[in-house]
C-alpha cells in the first residue's frame, strides 16, 4: 500500500494528471460486432449511467463476498492469514470504496471532447473506434475520485497494519482485483465498457503512486529536466509496459503463480499493472530525488505479496532489468546521467533483497 500526498493546481501538476487521465480509455472493440452508435448514444447518457450505478450498488454486497470466498481460496495455503472479523471489515472498505465510485460515476458530465463527437455521430460503429481515442474520465473526475476514495484506502491500509499476519496486503489487493471481476459480470457488455475504466482507477489508486507523482511534479519549477524527462517518459508507459510483459512471458511461458499461467488474460492484466507500479515509483524517486520510496515501500510490498501467491523472485528480478532497459532505450542521451542512478539503485535493491530479513521471514512462512 502506499501514502498519500494533496494534489495543488499548478501547470506541472496539471500537465501529469492529464498524463494520469490518459490511462483511461474505452475499450470498445468487444462492442464493434454487437452495438450502434445510437445504443453508445443511450448508454453513455445521464439516465443510463444511474441505472448502471444502481445495478452496480445494488451487487456490491454479494460481489464482495464472493471475491473474499476466491481470495479465500488463493490463500488457503497460508492457514488463518485473516480471521472472520478482519475479513469482514476488509470487504466492508471495498464496498465503501466502490460506493464512492459509483456515486462519481453517475454523477459526472459528459466531457466535451465526448459530447462534440456524439453530437456529430451517424448510426455507425466507426464512432466506438473514434471514441476509444478519446479519455473515459475526465481530469475533474479523477481529481473527485482520488478525493473521495483516499480517506478510505488509508483506513485500509490501518487495516492492513493491525492485522497479525503481514501478507494480508496481498489478500487485500487481490479482493480488489477479484471485487472488479466479480462486479463487472453483473453488467451488459456495454455497461462493463463505460465502468471498466472506472474500476480500474480504483484498482491502481491502492497501490500505484500517480498522485504523490503529480504532487512531486509540483515541487519544480516548469520546464525543468527533471520535469521534462519524467513527463517524457511517462507519456511512453504504456508502451513500455506492454514490451516488458512480452519479454517476460518469452522469458518465463510455463511461470506459474497460485493464480496460473502469465499468459492467462487475468494474470496478465495484473502483471502489466505491476510493471506500471514499478515505472511510477522509478519517476517517484526521480522526482523527490530519493529512493525511499521504493525502499520503504514497493519493496516491502513485494516481498510480502510475490512469495504468498508464489511468483518466483527470479521472475521480479529479470522483470525489473527488462523494464529499466526498456526504459534506458527510450531515454534521450541528455538525461541518462540524471535517471541512471535511480534505475541502479532500484536494480541494486530487489537484487539484494534475498538478503533482508522481511525476505528470510517470508519465505520461512511460505
Amino acid at each position: 500500500m502506499k501514502n498519500t500526498a494533496q494534489l495543488t493546481p499548478k501547470f506541472s501538476t496539471r500537465s501529469f494528471q492529464e498524463i494520469w487521465s490518459n490511462r483511461y480509455k474505452l475499450d470498445a472493440l468487444p462492442l464493434l460486432s454487437t452495438y450502434s452508435g445510437e445504443d453508445l448514444r443511450i448508454a453513455i447518457g445521464e439516465e443510463s449511467r444511474k441505472k448502471t450505478a444502481l445495478k452496480a450498488q445494488k451487487s456490491i454486497g454479494v460481489s464482495s463476498e464472493f471475491a473474499a470466498l476466491k481470495t479465500n481460496g488463493l490463500f488457503s495455503y497460508v492457514p488463518n492469514i485473516v480471521n472472520l472479523k478482519e475479513a469482514r471489515k476488509i470487504a466492508g472498505f471495498v464496498e465503501k470504496i466502490y460506493s464512492k465510485l459509483l456515486d462519481v460515476y453517475q454523477q459526472q458530465q459528459i466531457s466535451p471532447e465526448w459530447l462534440a463527437l456524439i453530437n456529430t455521430l451517424n448510426h455507425s460503429n466507426n464512432v466506438l473506434d473514434t471514441l476509444a481515442q478519446v479519455n473515459s474520465i475526465s481530469l475533474l473526475a479523477i481529481e473527485q475520485i482520488a478525493r473521495e476514495v483516499e480517506p478510505l484506502i488509508l483506513e485500509l491500509q490501518e487495516q492492513h497494519r493491525s492485522c497479525q499476519d503481514r501478507r494480508t496486503i496481498g489478500f487485500m489487493s487481490t479482493q480488489f482485483h477479484f471485487s472488479t471481476q466479480v462486479l463487472l459480470k453483473q453488467l451488459q457488455p456495454i455497461e462493463q465498457v463505460l465502468l471498466k475504466p472506472y474500476l480500474q482507477f480504483v484498482e491502481e489508486q491502492v497501490c500505484i503512486p500517480w498522485q504523490r507523482v503529480c504532487a512531486a511534479a509540483n515541487r519544480h519549477p516548469s520546464g525543468s529536466p527533471v520535469l521534462e524527462v519524467a513527463k517524457s517518459m511517462l507519456l511512453q508507459s504504456q508502451e513500455i509496459e506492454d514490451v516488458t510483459y512480452r519479454q517476460m512471458l518469452s522469458r518465463f511461458p510455463s511461470h506459474r503463480s497460485r493464480r496460473g499461467l502469465l499468459h492467462r488474460p487475468e494474470v496478465a492484466a495484473s502483471s502489466i499493472r505491476d510493471i506500471n507500479m514499478f515505472q511510477a515509483y522509478l519517476w517517484l524517486c526521480v522526482l523527490e530525488d530519493s529512493m525511499s520510496s521504493v525502499e520503504n515501500e514497493l519493496l516491502p510490498l513485494c516481498i510480502m505479496v510475490f512469495p504468498s501467491i508464489s511468483v518466483d523472485w527470479e521472475l521480479a528480478e529479470v522483470g525489473i532489468a527488462s523494464l529499466l532497459a526498456n526504459m534506458r532505450d527510450r531515454l534521450d542521451a541528455q538525461y541518462i546521467s540524471r535517471v541512471q542512478p535511480y534505475m541502479d539503485a532500484m536494480q541494486t535493491l530487489f537484487v539484494n533483497a534475498k538478503n533482508t530479513p522481511l525476505f528470510s521471514e517470508m519465505s520461512q512462512m511460505k
